[in-house]
Formats: C-alpha cells, sequence, structure tokens
C-alpha cells in the first residue's frame, strides 16, 4: 500500500496535470451566447442551476457585478455579456489565469476590474490551500497542504466603494464567507443598494475525513439580519430564512442545517417578483 507522502504527491501531481490541461482547453459556445474556458460541467443546463437563472435575473436590475471567488470567471462573463460593469476578486494563480483569458476572449475586460486577491476582513497576506473551485484560506481544506499558496488578502470596502446605483455581490469563498464580510462594513450598511448571493456552508470535513463544524455559520446569518437583510435559500422552491429558523438549526447536527446559495436582500423589499422570474428562467 502506498504511503500517505507518495499518495499525497501523487494528488499535487495529478491536481497540476488537470490545472495545466484546462488552461490549454479550446474555448466552447455557452447557452448565454459567449466562449468560455472551463470544465464540462460547466456547459451544462443543470450546472448551478437556480442560482445561474436567479444571478440572470438580478443582472436585469442592476448596475455593476461584484463576484468574490470569481473561480474561472463564468458569471463574471456572463454579467459583462449583458452590458454589466464587473469587479472580480480571485486569489488562486491558475484560476485568475483563467479568468483573465475568458474575460479577454470575449473581449470583456473593458469595464472589468480584475483582482488577483482574496476579501478579508484587513488588508495583509495569507495563505490559500487547494485549486480549481476548493481553494480556502480556513484551516480545514481537504486539499493536501502542499497544494498551497500566497495570496494578498484586501477588504471589499478598500476595492468596492457604495455607488448610488445597484449593485449585486456573488460571493464563493469556501467557509471564509464571516471574514469576507468583516472587511465589507460600509457595503453591507447599504441593503437598499447592495444584494449579495452568498454560499454559506455550516460544516466541512478536512483531510483527515473529520467533519469541522463553521464556527462562524450563525454569526454570519446574524451580521446579515443585523445590517438589515432579509434571507432566501436559492432551491428548486426557495424559502426564506429567518432569525429563528437559523437559532434552531444550531441545535441541530451541523451537516443537518440549511446549506447552499442564500440571496440577501433589504429586509423591506417584494422580492417575490425575484423569485419568480427566477423559478420561470
Amino acid at each position: 500500500m502506498p504511503s500517505d507522502g507518495i499518495v499525497e504527491r501523487l494528488t499535487v501531481w495529478n491536481n497540476r496535470r488537470i490545472e495545466k490541461r484546462r488552461l490549454r482547453a479550446p474555448f466552447r459556445k455557452t447557452s448565454h451566447g459567449f466562449e468560455y474556458r472551463g470544465i464540462s460541467v460547466q456547459y451544462t443546463d443543470d450546472w448551478e442551476r437556480h442560482e445561474r437563472a436567479l444571478i440572470e435575473t438580478l443582472l436585469g436590475r442592476v448596475d455593476r457585478f461584484v463576484n468574490v471567488g470569481a473561480h474561472y470567471g463564468f458569471y463574471a462573463c456572463l454579467a459583462r455579456s449583458r452590458g454589466v460593469p464587473v469587479i472580480a476578486l480571485e486569489p488562486v494563480d491558475a484560476n485568475f489565469r483563467m479568468l483573465m483569458d475568458n474575460l479577454q476572449h470575449n473581449g470583456f475586460e473593458d469595464d472589468a476590474i480584475l483582482i488577483h486577491s482574496a476579501a478579508g476582513p484587513a488588508p495583509g497576506i495569507a495563505e490559500i490551500t487547494g485549486v480549481f473551485s476548493g481553494g480556502t484560506l480556513t484551516a480545514n481544506s481537504k486539499k493536501p497542504a502542499s497544494l498551497s499558496q500566497k495570496t494578498p488578502v484586501v477588504p471589499l470596502d478598500a476595492v468596492v466603494p457604495v455607488s448610488d446605483g445597484q449593485t449585486l455581490v456573488v460571493m464563493d469563498v469556501e467557509g471564509f464567507e464571516y471574514e469576507a464580510l468583516s472587511g465589507a462594513t460600509a457595503l453591507l450598511a447599504a441593503p437598499g443598494r447592495v444584494s449579495w448571493l452568498i454560499e454559506i456552508v455550516p460544516s466541512t470535513t478536512n483531510r483527515d475525513g473529520v467533519l469541522v463544524e463553521n464556527a462562524n455559520y450563525r454569526a454570519t446569518f446574524g451580521m446579515m439580519f443585523d445590517a438589515g437583510y432579509q434571507a432566501w435559500l436559492i432551491e428548486e422552491t426557495s424559502r426564506r430564512l429567518g432569525p429563528e429558523e437559523i437559532e434552531a438549526a444550531m441545535a441541530r447536527n451541523p451537516a443537518d442545517r440549511p446549506i447552499g446559495n442564500v440571496l440577501f436582500m433589504a429586509a423591506g423589499a417584494d422580492i417575490s417578483e425575484v423569485i419568480r422570474d427566477r423559478a420561470g428562467a
């Protein structure tokens, strides 16, 4: 049986091989009209079906799109294809190169501010572990420790000023949501002008196969509720999540708590039309 060290080296070698292959892959046309270099599942109708439909609906209502953890840039390309200016942050080196390539290939680089950085509570430099869509700044990566790199960290408020128009922020930061939001106090203070779609996970499984609770799960929702947002879990039938449900969920096993992409909009906003339009997309 191979030793743990050999298994880790093979895992790292294979991940880097896949990474290089994706960087050389041909561009393919998506159902949204733009060409894209990504992974095969992203060209299917089922990939992030509900989230994608919601984002497309919201893009018709906003003046700026901010993508935190932009990965290869699918949603950044979608926003630019609809004429919406983009600010995109991506910390993983190979992902950032793919992001640039995808925007430039489509001629979308004008009105797209690309930031090779993670979002966090304060400026600095941190270690991010993982590749592809699984890179994380938390200590609970499933990837080998040797699959890591240094990344700058910037507070969102330093690179995304609050504007007079409407801003949509899509955030996918693999368990680092609370820390990323902690650097966005000015944006959070403008619920009438800023909406958020945030992937929130209650727990992760580390490289030893151990379930690790997201210690900031409750605090992440609490931060949004305190700032004046309502929360909707985006699923086949989307549903509203209130403070009482989140509090009750804390008594359950972390794996049984609400998980997925959560839409945060101003508490007084009527979002039934948004949800209905998304469901019909």
